[in-house]
């Protein structure tokens, strides 16, 4: 190895040479692109060289490649000295990004608040910070997204695949990170696991993978992951597929409160599962709709559930307390009678399960915004 440093160009150089067979002519081209292996070994995926070539270019300095003087290999890492010509490029190349070269910008385009305190985004949603599970075994990898992602989410980790599931199941996220090519279990596994499990089967999961292929995204999306992105990539990118997860699903149960009608309707986009166990709930409810005795503890043992994992699924679903999701789904199923039935305001009150007709009228006007006699006039139209 040697070191040498060029001070009138403000520059340090590094050339670490082997006497090995060096690299041929015919394959130097494909040096410093990813994915591209010179010699194959099952352990690398041929990114490392790409990778340092970028983090050189982001600091503007620059790698290359010759035969050593052994008639081996020769790389020389050329970095420059001076901080102002580190910072000038960086007004280009911020260096906490890691980008692929097909990276796709993506910018949110929400315009409900700001849940994240970030000023250059336009996603906008109150409440507290979102659960976020990030399952990496790489130690500097995984210590690098947990810097950056724990600035907008309240962040826990996982070093493998195993206790990453077990943790997943012990104190269930909003969302979950997680790498592909992991010791104990797989991130493919992790997803089947969750994805089979009833009571997480809803939580959304982004894989994070060197593999790139359609084959192995294919294998990504049957075993049930809502996104898949390849090394290496943006962290704004990153953060913003999951801030779009989460939105998108906040969102669909907003709009599904907050709209009379579509009392039967699914509060999001779930699996076949969580589908099945919503339509078993309205099921219970429509049998139930005028029983204003009918209460949580009598609505998880006709489901064959414990009343905490009832909660905890209905909660995961809806994002709605059970007592919450019922009431909504009563006022939903009232909207309907409202447009197709003769019966009067108390009435409609009393066929799903409100004593106090005044009480009803506040509640409905409190989720869609107009009293039950103007929806029916149809003022909210």
């Amino acid at each position: 190895m040697e070191l040498a440093v060029n001070e009138p160009e403000k520059q340090c150089s590094i050339t670490v040479s082997d006497a090995g067979v060096g690299i041929p002519a015919d394959k130097r081209d494909l040096l410093f692109q990813r994915f591209k292996q010179i010699n194959y070994t099952p352990t690398g995926i041929g990114i490392g060289l790409h990778l340092s070539a970028e983090l050189a270019r982001l600091l503007n300095g620059r790698i290359e490649y010759r035969d050593s003087e052994w008639s081996g290999a020769s790389f020389t890492l050329t970095l420059p000295i001076s901080m102002e010509l580190i910072e000038l490029n960086h007004t280009h190349f911020p260096v906490d990004r890691i980008v692929s070269e097909s990276e796709t910008t993506e910018e949110p385009t929400s315009t409900t608040e700001n849940r994240y305190g970030d000023p250059d985004s336009s996603y906008r949603l109150q409440g507290p910070k979102q659960k976020i599970l990030l399952i990496e075994d790489d130690e500097e990898i995984r210590s690098f997204l947990e810097e950056r992602l724990s600035v907008y989410f309240e962040l826990w980790s996982a070093s493998n695949g195993l206790s990453g599931l077990e943790l997943s199941i012990e104190s269930p996220p909003d969302l979950i990170v997680c790498d592909v090519m992991m010791p104990e279990m797989n991130g493919f596994e992790v997803t089947r696991k969750i994805k089979e499990n009833f009571e997480n089967s809803h939580i959304p999961i982004i894989l994070i993978t060197a593999y790139s292929s359609p084959e192995h995204q294919l294998e990504g999306i049957d075993a049930g992951a809502d996104a898949y992105i390849t090394k290496p990539f943006s962290i704004q990118y990153l953060i913003t597929r999951i801030r779009k997860l989460i939105e998108q699903r906040e969102k669909l149960q907003y709009k599904f409160a907050h709209e009379p009608g579509m009392a039967g309707a699914i509060p999001m986009q779930a699996s076949e599962k969580d589908k099945l166990f919503i339509e078993k709930i309205h099921a219970v409810m429509a049998s139930h709709l005028r029983d204003t005795q009918f209460s949580v503890d009598d609505f998880a043992k006709e489901m064959n559930m414990g009343r905490t994992l009832f909660y905890k699924k209905i909660k995961g679903i809806t994002n709605y307390s059970p007592n919450e999701y019922f009431r909504i789904i009563r006022l939903k199923k009232a909207s309907e009678l409202l447009n197709n039935n003769e019966m009067n305001v108390a009435e409609i009150a009393y066929e799903v399960g409100f004593n106090d007709p005044d009480y009803f009228s506040k509640s409905f006007k409190k989720q869609f915004g107009v009293t039950p006699t103007q929806y029916r006039s149809g003022e909210n139209k």
